[in-house]
């Protein structure tokens, strides 16, 4: 899913995501997990891990997708 959402953003925002300076996450080197971590879109589940093979929900799915809209400069269209 974060492949999705920052393929969204690059689209929408018509810019490619930030590459993050670290990486906060013991369990995942995934490269688009951390541009949508670098962005504020994904969040992990401690302070150092990310679950990356952990089940996602409808609400997570719900926020990742408000969060990029709101990245890429569509916030206002959202209510």
């Amino acid at each position: 899913m974060s492949r999705v959402i920052v393929l969204l953003y690059e689209k929408l925002a018509a810019e490619e995501a930030p590459k993050p300076s670290s990486n906060p996450f013991q369990d995942t080197k995934d490269d688009s997990v951390l541009r949508a971590y670098a962005l504020g879109i994904v969040q992990g589940t401690s302070a150092n891990t990310f679950s990356l093979n952990a089940p996602i929900t409808r609400e997570q799915i719900a926020v990742m997708l408000a969060n990029t809209l709101e990245k890429a400069g569509y916030g206002d269209k959202l209510t």
